[in-house]
């Protein structure tokens, strides 16, 4: 869990709290000790790397979450936000047998003949939980979150609501389980609906961001556009106005990484990745394993409406001029969702400074 994400840390910090609090004859076990040596062992690789890279990843995420001043905008954008993504009636059944503590407690001390075990089974869950979820929103009060950070949070709450309902109901599936699923359904049924039979435009319908905000073009336009942009590459070559090995350029990590994968890849181009670091993440360490922008080079720049920036400003100075921009429409039953605009920019006469410099 620790290799995947940083938040596998936080499984030893709330089994240690409930050692300390609950179990602390534990302490006494060498399995303790050996877990914990496993794990040590396992986050090396994460240590070596970013000894290597000067921290970067605890300096990016402390810029995150390192900032003064009380937002309590940001608190309740965190709580609606999970509410949201966990689906508000899973939410609130794990919420009610949180409420009904007195008889979750019983619940748990009659599930099983092991008194010293059910003891320990429910608090062990709640420690794996409720501080994570309680941390983030302390973090939310100072800085803006993102809702799924507390997911790993709700795991163990899911295993008490579990629990808890197959022990006060007598249907396979509770009455508000029986919501959640047909809520869940209701609306994959429904965004299907939405983006392939009845689109609508529920985004910005201004030009200089058209379609911001709208879902729809999370999961629709970039094969479109690949295939458009794929003949207009075909075009400029076969007209000169393009060098046919042009390097497609990005600055923001999304979209750039739809652009390696829908665009790039069917039309063979090569992405490199100019700009900050924070701005470009993995791409800084993918521009070292490639050849880089050449003198005398051609480039492109993709940009989609829904994710407005405009590139001039950063990228035409290492160029001598830029070429004519083309926009491709993206249309579903005849709807203007969103437009993508192709910048031409004509030879490099300055080559942008390395984002990581290496060692």
């Amino acid at each position: 869990a620790t290799l995947s994400k940083v938040h596998g840390l936080y499984l030893w910090a709330g089994f240690g709290g409930f050692v300390l609090f609950h179990q602390i004859k534990t302490l006494k076990q060498p399995f303790l000790y050996i877990a914990a040596l496993i794990t040590i062992v396992s986050i090396l690789p994460i240590l070596y790397w970013n000894m290597d890279n000067d921290f970067i990843t605890y300096k990016f995420h402390s810029k995150r979450v390192l900032h003064s001043g009380i937002q309590f905008a940001s608190l309740m954008q965190q709580m609606i936000g999970e509410l949201l993504y966990q689906n508000p009636l899973v939410y609130i059944s794990c919420l009610i047998p949180l409420i009904r503590f007195r008889k979750l407690k019983s619940i748990f001390q009659n599930h099983t003949n092991n008194q010293q075990q059910s003891s320990a089974i429910l608090p062990l869950l709640l420690w794996l939980s409720i501080p994570l979820i309680l941390l983030f929103w302390a973090i939310s009060l100072f800085n803006p979150t993102l809702p799924h950070w507390t997911g790993p949070g709700f795991i163990a709450l899911f295993l008490i609501a579990g629990v808890y309902w197959s022990e006060t109901s007598n249907l396979l599936f509770p009455r508000l389980i029986q919501w959640a699923m047909g809520f869940i359904g209701f609306l994959l049924i429904g965004f299907v609906l939405l983006v392939h039979v009845f689109p609508i435009q529920l985004g910005s319908t201004s030009a200089p961001n058209l379609g911001e905000y709208n879902p729809i073009n999370d999961v629709t336009g970039w094969t479109q556009f690949s295939a458009e942009f794929k003949g207009l590459v075909e075009q400029d070559v076969k007209d000169s106005a393009m060098e046919e090995k042009a390097p497609i350029l990005v600055s923001k990590w999304f979209p750039a990484g739809h652009i390696l994968f829908y665009t790039a890849r069917p039309t063979q181009k090569q992405v490199i990745a100019i700009g900050a670091l924070e701005d470009v993440h993995k791409f800084a360490w993918l521009n070292q394993d490639q050849p880089s922008l050449q003198l005398g080079q051609d480039a492109y720049y993709i940009q989609p409406s829904n994710l407005p920036f405009n590139p001039i400003d950063l990228v035409l100075p290492y160029f001598e001029k830029m070429g004519k921009t083309d926009t491709i429409q993206i249309q579903k039953k005849g709807l203007l969702l969103r437009e993508f605009y192709v910048y031409r920019f004509k030879n490099c006469k300055k080559l942008p400074a390395p984002i990581l410099t290496r060692k």
